[in-house]
């Protein structure tokens, strides 16, 4: 059997869901409610597993302006760094040196400063904004 046949086969065996072009993937993840649900679609298929990894900055830079609301970036970063400094040991000269490098002394945020695991905080500081 040739590539193109068996390709064709394994395209066949796959939900049209799961056809979909990574790009609309990303925005599906994105645009979901909350991290649970984003974590129950990672789980869909490993195609799905693999597309969150590799686009975990811009799954969570997506997911953090939908549930903020607002697509200003500068107030994207704050958000991020705001739920960062809670996971750092701010005892430790060090940690909070390495942390002030990393988010603040820089001009571009690559997009692996975006994570999902701060993205668990982010309902609370979106409604702690709310009140301003």
């Amino acid at each position: 059997m040739s590539d193109t046949a068996t390709t064709t086969v394994a395209e066949k065996e796959l939900s049209p869901f799961e056809r979909l072009p990574p790009e609309t993937i990303i925005q599906i993840f994105s645009g979901l409610p909350n991290l649970k649900s984003i974590l129950h679609l990672c789980l869909a298929s490993r195609r799905f597993h693999a597309i969150l990894l590799e686009n975990e900055g811009a799954i969570a830079r997506g997911f953090a302006i939908t549930l903020l609301e607002y697509d200003n970036p500068w107030a994207v970063k704050l958000a991020f760094m705001a739920c960062e400094s809670r996971v750092i040991d701010h005892v430790s000269e060090d940690s909070v040196s390495d942390f002030i490098d990393t988010y603040v002394h820089r001009e571009a945020w690559p997009l692996k400063l975006y994570r999902l695991r701060a993205l668990h905080l982010m309902p609370k500081i979106n409604r702690v904004s709310s009140y301003s």
